[in-house]
């Protein structure tokens, strides 16, 4: 593949790429019909309303007429969105969709409840978005109304567009053409969404938000036409926002290059992790010089950027190689408080930098 073609899908992405002698007769109608329906509770107005099934999905993206033939053929994203699940894996076979409810287990059961492709239903990313999003949220706390049919929010809360969120940048970032699971999790106290491929952007942009590159853009449009997306780069910014609103632990973001897969874990229980509570205690133990400053200065800020400083410094100590998105994510803090607390270790001597932001480490100078 020439270095023009590679640019081009990753400008476009691969979702938009036609797949040849796949028509309007391999997409599942009825998903299609429920689509279209949830489209025109949003947009009741709208042009598209009265087009056929073909015309709509081209507009959408998801059928593209071949000018060497003049036929339309689906696209990837016509195809794993609304496709016929006998169509979906002979295109995609190593593809695999899982849901599983952990909760409320007795005896040896793995899990209470599963959807996954059992040939009872047709599994598109459609139909497994709309049946999984009905069972994570059904038991959320209230006010909570979702009309079940056309899935129009009612008394809306930002949990719920945090977990849509989540549950959305899963399908929109999966990379589709390898071998993987797009998983989803719920336990007792969390939820687990992972999805094959790789992050395409660095942790520590994805956590400060205002730029997005998604894998599956065509997928992302017709997901934001429905209501489920956030704008450009806003939505894991959303999510920790919503999640340290509700002083619960912060979300952890992970990427497994050995497996080629990406796990969004979203904690409904304390805003303190572990980790942190241990990091806080050890800092109050050996930490009078805090006080002292307190003291002196008569600040209460400074006390609490000094102990930010200490569990920081602890942090390293144990782990040099955390980024900075990694120190954000596992003490709770916002990027500004852990830049300014790296600034202040920095010019105190006490920490240094070796290497790039992407592969080097802090040496720790004692």
């Amino acid at each position: 593949m020439t270095e023009k073609e590679l640019l081009g899908i990753y400008e476009t992405g691969i979702d938009s790429r036609i797949i040849e002698h796949y028509d309007i007769t391999d997409i599942d109608l009825e998903s299609l019909k429920k689509y279209r329906n949830h489209f025109e509770v949003r947009h009741s107005d709208h042009a598209f309303i009265a087009l056929n099934d073909q015309d709509f999905l081209q507009k959408l993206g998801g059928m593209i007429k071949d000018k060497a033939t003049g036929k339309y053929y689906l696209t990837q994203a016509g195809l794993l969105l609304f496709g016929k699940g006998l169509s979906i894996r002979e295109v995609f076979p190593a593809l695999n969709f899982d849901y599983l409810d952990m909760r409320n287990l007795i005896g040896d059961q793995r899990w209470s409840d599963r959807l996954t492709i059992d040939f009872t239903w047709e599994n598109n990313l459609y139909n497994f978005y709309t049946r999984v999003l009905r069972k994570i949220v059904d038991d959320l706390k209230r006010p909570f109304k979702l009309d079940m049919e056309t899935l129009a929010r009612i008394d809306d809360t930002p949990v719920h567009a945090a977990i849509r969120e989540a549950f959305a940048n899963a399908v929109i970032h999966s990379d589709y053409s390898v071998a993987g699971t797009l998983r989803i999790e719920r336990h007792e106290t969390h939820f687990v969404f992972s999805n094959p491929g790789t992050l395409k952007l660095p942790l520590e942009e994805i956590f400060q938000g205002g730029r997005s590159i998604a894998r599956n853009p065509t997928i992302q449009k017709c997901f934001r036409m429905i209501g489920y997306g956030e704008s450009i780069g806003s939505g894991f910014p959303t999510i920790i926002k919503t999640w340290k609103a509700q002083h619960w632990r912060a979300p952890k973001l992970e990427e497994n290059h050995h497996v080629r897969d990406v796990t969004l874990t979203l904690w409904m229980t304390s805003s303190l992790p572990k980790q942190q509570e241990c990091l806080i205690e050890e800092s109050s133990k050996g930490s009078n010089g805090g006080s002292k400053g307190s003291n002196e200065k008569g600040s209460d800020e400074l006390v609490e950027a000094e102990k930010r400083e200490s569990i920081i410094l602890k942090l390293l100590k144990k782990d040099p190689q955390a980024s900075r998105a990694a120190i954000m994510e596992r003490i709770g803090l916002s990027q500004k408080k852990v830049q300014s607390a790296l600034a202040n270790l920095t010019e105190q001597g006490k920490i240094k930098r070796i290497g790039s932001k992407r592969s080097g480490y802090w040496e720790i100078i004692d």
